[in-house]
């Protein structure tokens, strides 16, 4: 594969929330950041904490990642976009 689990999860979740967004379905920001805040829990307990992640939970928690760091990029496309017109 040649994707890591987590970004292989991560390209997914922006994926879904791109058709989400289309749908008019917008997460909630505070639910964004703290999907962000899990992936980036996972990767640092791995990265310093020694704790080994495994494929499944890298995967989640790069769904959780890229659907909220997605859903906040296409929000601002969306709001610089409005705002330029």
């Amino acid at each position: 594969m040649p994707l890591c689990a987590r970004c292989f999860g991560a390209a997914i979740g922006h994926f879904s929330s791109l058709a989400l967004f289309l749908a008019g379905i917008v997460l909630p920001l505070s639910l964004c950041i703290a999907f962000l805040v899990v992936l980036f829990a996972d990767w640092a307990l791995q990265q310093w904490g020694g704790v080994m992640s495994t494929n499944p939970r890298r995967l989640i928690t790069g769904l959780l990642g890229g659907a909220g760091a997605g859903t906040m990029w296409w929000y601002s496309l969306s709001y610089l976009f409005l705002r330029l017109i």
